[in-house]
């Protein structure tokens, strides 16, 4: 028999399925494998350090996860991130006190800008040297605080469960984002009769905030608006696909015929060779996506957060659209959050949409909807864009090149080309 598979016939077996009524007892380290699996948890990327080797341990009595080494805990935390993104499950890393929970800031980060929902285990010294500045003890809870949508340090074994429970809730719940956590090595070392939640919706979180769902009244003010709209656009991020809600978006768009403008983040959330799609646009993106978001009198802003790259100067951001900052509130804020929600872009509310005389140049609605005429859009704009800053840019007479934006449509998209460009707001947006 190889030293591989002898290790394996001597390794201890977990019990299987305990609770307290059971009355046996278990590691913490082991409750900790339990909890995850009955969460569902099928895959971990963990590297081993001193203040975790008792989680690792109780994962290789695990049938249920497969535990995948990175080589670096940066390496493993991104990884759990891209698990995440691909699979729409949280994705879980696991990582040694001090340096090797450093390691995993910046992908927490990343997650918490990004909304992804990412589980990240820590183990932690001894309770009895918490804050002593004993060998790799850091405050990973308190540095971690800004970046997460919440942060546990397991002080009561007792809590154990209900505190991984509650981590898969607020992970997922509302707007998706990374928790944290920290097990201290005792906790891991103990043993005790567990109880199990039977499932996340059991445990209780106080502040939770509740996803917020518009009423049919104010849909019906959305649609109003859209009926009185000569160029309005949708204006799509990554909560779409977050949120798993591509079906919905196609099937709105193609019902109103409403051109559609993506984030980076947002790519993917609808097809990019479809006539209504106007691709990516921003600093990064397409000519005709930067002229439709501008020359809107209507934006309808979906799964998007407003970022700098999208917006650019935000006086200057689709001086056109109709904008209600009140409604601009991230999924999961909670209620006493939103009063203080400044408004984004400066502005006093507005009742209706400042519709105005008709814009030379600009195509209008078609009868069978309301898709931008890709052609007449580039004929509009005086020349070619291109990234340099406004106040060195003139207006070039007017005109245009045909076909310059036909490529919007999934065929290649033209952004650096030469010749000025003129100063419309966000249609430029500069490096």
């Amino acid at each position: 028999m190889s030293k591989k598979n002898a290790a394996k016939h001597s390794r201890a077996k977990a019990p299987e399925a305990v609770s307290a009524r059971t009355g046996v007892k278990m590691r913490g380290c082991d409750v900790m494998v339990r909890c995850l699996e009955n969460l569902g948890v099928d895959t971990i990327f963990a590297y081993p350090g001193g203040a975790s080797m008792e989680l690792h341990q109780g994962l290789t009595r695990s049938k249920k996860i497969r535990t995948i080494l990175p080589r670096h805990e940066q390496g493993g935390a991104f990884m759990a991130h891209g698990y995440a993104r691909a699979t729409g499950k949280p994705g879980v890393c696991m990582a040694t006190s001090g340096p090797g929970a450093t390691n995993l800031v910046t992908a927490i980060a990343d997650a918490h800008m990004d909304s992804i929902p990412l589980i990240c285990i820590t183990g932690q010294v001894y309770q009895q040297f918490i804050g002593r500045a004993a060998f790799q003890e850091t405050d990973f809870y308190g540095m971690t605080l800004p970046i997460v949508k919440h942060s546990f340090l397991v002080l009561d074994y007792n809590e154990l469960p209900s505190i991984i429970y509650k981590a898969f809730k607020i992970a997922t719940t509302g707007r998706p984002g990374p928790v944290v956590i920290d097990i201290p090595k005792d906790v891991q070392q103990h043993e005790w009769v567990p109880v199990f939640p039977k499932s996340p919706d059991d445990v209780e979180i106080p502040g939770l905030a509740v996803p917020p769902k518009a009423p049919d009244a104010e849909l019906a003010q959305v649609l109003k608006l859209i009926e009185k709209a000569k160029q309005p656009v949708l204006y799509i991020g990554g909560g779409i696909l977050s949120g798993n809600a591509h079906r919905e978006l196609r099937a709105f768009a193609e019902a109103t015929g409403i051109p559609v403008a993506s984030t980076l983040m947002g790519l993917g959330g609808f097809p990019a060779s479809h006539p209504q799609s106007l691709y990516w646009y921003g600093m990064h993106g397409t000519v005709a996506g930067n002229w439709a978001v501008c020359k809107s009198d209507l934006l309808i802003a979906l799964g998007a957060r407003f970022d700098d790259r999208i917006t650019g100067a935000i006086e200057k951001f689709a001086p056109g659209r109709h904008h209600r900052p009140r409604r601009h509130r991230p999924l999961g804020a909670p209620q006493e959050q939103v009063r203080r929600l400044p408004d984004p872009f400066g502005r006093p509310l507005r009742a209706v949409p400042p519709h105005g005389a008709r814009q030379e140049g600009l195509p209008q609605a078609r009868p069978q909807g309301l898709v931008y005429d890709h052609q007449r859009l580039e004929e509009a704009a005086p020349l070619p864009l291109q990234l340099r800053p406004l106040q060195d840019q003139a207006h070039p007479p007017a005109g245009g090149r045909a076909g310059a934006l036909r490529g919007v449509q999934g065929q290649g998209h033209h952004l650096h080309r030469r010749g000025p460009a003129p100063d419309v707001g966000p249609a430029v947006l500069p490096l």
